[in-house]
């Protein structure tokens, strides 16, 4: 009826113990950048749009944000698109806000910076280089 192969409860348990542990480190390894790097879509520039699968499309016209809409977070502190600290209070009341972040912060550090703006639509944006350079310079 049923041989030793088929009875063995602990072997199944390790079995499938090690396929989830085989699956977590794959999908850290890819979330560390360890798989292909063209599989990474390119930061979006303020303005730019992007297709479904998060590519920037340059040939599509760029929107450009309103300096009004803007909010800029680098260092734990919001600046406005004159690079002047801002008021997060007086964010009430407006309309959907553009954040614009650093792309090497942490996803729990900008999740946390887009709770605090007391606005119901937030839209989060990588700066590129030259707004990375331009705040470096306001700081200084």
């Amino acid at each position: 009826m049923t041989g030793p192969e088929h009875g063995n409860a602990m072997t199944e348990i390790a079995l499938a113990l090690a396929m989830a542990f085989f699956a977590l480190m794959i999908l850290t390894m890819v979330s560390m950048g360890a798989g292909d790097g063209a599989a990474t879509p390119a930061p979006l520039q303020l303005g730019a749009t992007a297709d479904s699968a998060g590519n920037a499309d340059s040939t599509a016209a760029a929107e450009p944000v309103d300096p009004d809409a803007l909010v800029i977070f680098a260092d734990g502190r919001y600046y406005d698109a004159r690079l002047q600290p801002l008021d997060i209070p007086g964010l009430s009341g407006r309309g959907t806000i553009v954040l614009a972040v650093p792309p090497q912060l942490s996803l729990a550090t900008v999740m946390q910076a887009k709770a605090r703006l007391p606005v119901p639509e937030v839209t989060v944006v990588p700066l590129d280089d030259d707004w990375q350079a331009a705040v470096a310079g306001a700081r200084q």
